[in-house]
């Protein structure tokens, strides 16, 4: 019998015609809430024209995949540049070649000229990040309280989107493009907020905090602006969406923000960047979008 670290396993990229494999190995291994064509179509989402893969796949002696890690490549506004991120999730192999796994991030990781990012890690995949020297995002969220507001802000307004009375088309050209770039998974909620001739959009899905109607945030296009529409935001996310809170990660709060409670612990999320901050890193164009986590 052959020793867990002498099964032969050949490394290699995921290509378009690999898609169906892997996705089989992930319905079968990782999560099976997702169908395959659930998992081939978070693995055909591309968001960067040339993206060298889909991510990297381990293949035994009798050509069956045994270990798959995804990646979703995108191009990023970040502070008035665009940068190459390659978000990586979905990370499983076999239990004998554990000690192989590891060469599926190197694969990756090894590609020149990504910012790379991991927001849903499994409990192995803790360690091996930081010994890679990933770096932590703030593993720990807010709740935000939401109360009425009777009576907008002078200049300000609230919409779900151009049906509710503000058009997305005066959004700015980077966020119109994350605008439409999500607007497919039907599981994400926007709303869009001016102040004046200034506009933004938050996008968030549909959770539950203390039993109650939440809205998990995971983007905001403008954290300034959105703050100073707060008021209004929180107002109409409570009378007409019927939530009762929002939840942010703790990273983008300022110090004292009105009607927040203590922060608990969230998941864990790394990034790998030689000049990227925390700051900087968002959760769009990842499997939290793509999949209905």
């Amino acid at each position: 019998m052959k020793k867990p670290d002498s099964i032969a396993a050949k490394l290699l990229e995921i290509r378009n015609e690999d898609i169906g494999d892997a996705s089989t190995f992930l319905n079968k291994h990782m999560n099976d809430k997702f169908s395959s064509a659930v998992w081939a179509g978070a693995l055909q989402q591309k968001w960067l024209s040339n993206a060298p893969n889909c991510g990297f796949m381990l293949r035994d002696s009798g050509n069956e995949v045994v270990g798959v890690l995804c990646a979703i490549y995108s191009q990023q506004l970040i502070q008035g540049r665009l940068e190459p991120v390659c978000n990586l999730h979905s990370w499983r192999e076999m239990k004998p070649l554990l000690t192989k796994s590891i060469l599926l991030v190197l694969a990756a990781i090894r590609q020149k000229g990504f910012h790379f990012t991991m927001f849903t890690p499994n409990q192995s995949g803790l360690e091996i990040f930081s010994y890679l020297k990933f770096k932590p995002l703030n593993s720990s969220v807010v709740p935000l309280l939401h109360t009425p507001r009777f009576r907008a802000g002078r200049h300000i307004s609230v919409g779900a989107d151009s049906g509710g009375g503000l058009d997305v088309g005066l959004l700015s050209e980077r966020d119109q493009k994350i605008y439409n770039d999500h607007a497919s998974f039907s599981w994400l909620d926007s709303l869009v907020f001016r102040a004046g001739d200034s506009y933004g959009f938050i996008l968030y899905r549909r959770s539950k905090y203390k039993k109650l109607p939440s809205a998990r945030i995971y983007f905001i296009s403008d954290r300034k602006l959105f703050f100073q529409c707060w008021g209004e935001i929180k107002s109409c996310l409570l009378l007409k969406h019927k939530l009762f809170s929002s939840i942010i990660e703790a990273r983008f709060l300022p110090e004292k923000t009105p009607f927040s409670l203590p922060s608990f612990p969230s998941q864990r999320t790394f990034y790998l960047s030689e000049t990227l901050g925390q700051l900087d890193i968002e959760c769009i164009y990842s499997e939290l979008m793509v999949l209905d986590l």
